[in-house]
């Protein structure tokens, strides 16, 4: 990328920094121009920077030739724009019109008000140049796909010092840069008319136009403008999944399946040794990777995955191509239950002809429910009938090792079997059934 700025222009622009006087300038008793320069939306018209202390009673600005070193005009007509006549921005009336293009060195002579006459050399630039811009600038506003080109055009102008006159510029050097494309260089044609057309790379790709230094036009003063990045029309991406089973014990395994696809400028198609990511995705769309594959050349694509907890499993893809939807997924919900298990059950009859039966209940993974409610069974022959006879919650009751402890005394004077049963929850824990016991 390019970017070329007269170093004429650069001079003039230093000239015309100076805008307030230094304190040692102001504090000067004899009337001095401070600087001066073009004023900038008008480069044939000078203005100078004045310090007097008794007040500015004349200013008087001699133009001369760098090629001759000779006086080509004087300007002596000023008027106040900002400050003071002690200190103080004054402008010439008028513009000068001079026969040459170029950067002319300004010398100058002032009186003040007690009539203290001083003559100084090379106060600044004239900078009796064209001030080139863009006119009816057009950018292609949209890219795709298929149709990633992107075409500046307008017309290059310029502003004449002096006259003011604004005619265009033919036939010179112009360059239009997209930040990370190949720049498209042309020539201003006929009435400053041009067209470049290059080829984005990226999705949010600006740039911008600018022209080229003419070493035969060296005081014509650089055209630039920014360009906005065009608006870019992604192709569509699309993922399909499916699961094996939508609720697994924890540690268990899920198989997603699916297919991946994108749609050309022509149809849908298959997009094949494309990434494929599966994560488990909390509340708070924090997502965690669970594991990753990549489609074949159908694109389908089958991963196995152990979920830790129920929820959002998210999968997902990734195109590097900018003209492609980047990003793309699906959410499929899955449930995983905490194990439980009862570690133990034992029954027989006390001496007082009750059933006493006892157990404990463990859940396995760090986790337990605010409740836990187990229910004693009771069956004649040990398969069928199974009848609730009493319920409780253990949620209190003491633990060790093998779980949470529970008992029952029962009033049954007939033999049986007997078993305890946790129900579970259909989003959180495994229900589990204990061994069955027979009490005579």
């Amino acid at each position: 990328m390019r970017k070329f700025v007269s170093a004429v222009a650069i001079a003039v622009g230093v000239a015309a920094g100076g805008l307030a006087p230094t304190a040692a300038q102001a504090a000067s008793a004899a009337p001095a121009v401070l600087w001066a320069s073009s004023v900038e939306e008008e480069l044939g018209r000078i203005q100078v920077g004045v310090s007097a202390d008794a007040g500015v009673a004349s200013i008087k600005i001699h133009v001369i030739s760098p090629a001759t070193e000779q006086e080509v005009a004087v300007v002596d007509s000023f008027h106040l724009v900002n400050g003071t006549e002690q200190n103080g921005w004054w402008q010439a009336d008028d513009a000068v019109i001079l026969p040459e293009l170029g950067a002319y060195r300004l010398d100058s002579e002032i009186i003040d008000a007690d009539g203290v006459h001083v003559e100084q050399r090379s106060v600044g630039f004239l900078a009796y140049m064209v001030k080139m811009f863009f006119k009816d600038l057009k950018v292609t506003r949209t890219v795709s796909y298929d149709k990633r080109k992107v075409t500046a055009s307008g017309r290059l102008m310029g502003r004449w010092p002096g006259t003011g006159d604004v005619k265009p510029v033919e036939n010179f050097p112009i360059e239009f840069v997209t930040w990370y494309g190949n720049p498209a260089d042309g020539v201003s044609g006929k009435v400053g008319h041009f067209a470049l057309t290059t080829e984005v790379q990226y999705a949010d790709e600006a740039g911008y136009l600018t022209t080229l230094w003419d070493d035969s036009r060296r005081f014509h003063l650089q055209a630039y403008a920014d360009t906005q990045a065009p608006e870019v029309r992604l192709a569509d991406t699309r993922i399909t999944a499916d699961l094996d089973r939508d609720t697994v014990i924890n540690g268990e395994q899920v198989t997603l399946t699916g297919e991946l696809s994108w749609k050309t400028p022509q149809e849908w198609r298959p997009m094949p040794d494309a990434p494929v990511y599966v994560s488990y995705c909390d509340t708070r769309d924090y997502c965690t990777l669970l594991g990753a594959t990549s489609t074949d050349g159908q694109g389908r694509y089958q991963v196995t995955v152990s979920p830790f907890w129920g929820g959002t499993l998210r999968v997902s893809t990734y195109n590097p191509d900018p003209f492609v939807t980047t990003v793309t997924h699906v959410d499929k919900q899955v449930v995983v239950l905490d194990r439980t298990q009862f570690t133990d059950f034992f029954g027989e009859r006390s001496a007082g002809g009750q059933v006493w039966l006892h157990g404990h209940l463990q859940f396995l993974n760090n986790s337990t429910p605010g409740q836990m409610p187990v229910d004693i069974q009771f069956s004649k022959d040990g398969t069928a009938g199974w009848h609730t006879v009493s319920s409780f919650d253990i949620s209190y009751n003491p633990t060790n090792p093998e779980g949470y402890s529970f008992e029952a005394f029962l009033d049954e004077p007939g033999p049986g079997y007997w078993r305890a049963t946790y129900a579970g929850s259909v989003t959180s824990f495994q229900s589990a059934v204990s061994a069955v016991v027979f009490v005579d």
